[in-house]
């Protein structure tokens, strides 16, 4: 899943990266070399491209925005899952046995084993 969410954002990127340059801006710009809104009213075949070609861009860097965050969620929730199944099989290898769950330790036996154990 996060490698496909991944690859979709290369291409909105890509696709974003199009739109962008393909734009009119106000300084002349990149539009200029490439055509313009007269290259992106051939390809949309709309008269008011400019407006149609601003409003794809603002949806897909929305759309980009969006799918960047549900793959960091997703990266989020799957790294969270690792760690709790980490410290899962850390508590199989470290937590001892219980053979019988209900019984009270010998508070006499305890220390005498305390005591043995002292040099």
């Amino acid at each position: 899943m996060a490698v496909a969410l991944t690859i979709l954002i290369i291409l909105l990127s890509i696709v974003l990266i199009f739109f962008v340059l393909i734009q009119s801006s106000k300084g002349g710009g990149l539009s200029g070399v490439i055509g313009g809104v007269s290259q992106a009213a051939q390809f949309l075949g709309v008269r008011r491209a400019t407006e149609e070609v601003e409003k794809i861009t603002w949806y897909l860097a929305l759309a980009l925005a969006l799918v960047t965050f549900a793959l960091g969620v997703l990266l989020s929730l799957s790294r969270n899952e690792q760690q709790q199944q980490r410290l899962l099989r850390m508590e199989e290898i470290t937590a001892p046995p219980i053979t019988n769950p209900t019984a009270v330790p010998d508070i006499n036996q305890l220390k005498k084993d305390a005591q043995q154990k002292k040099p």
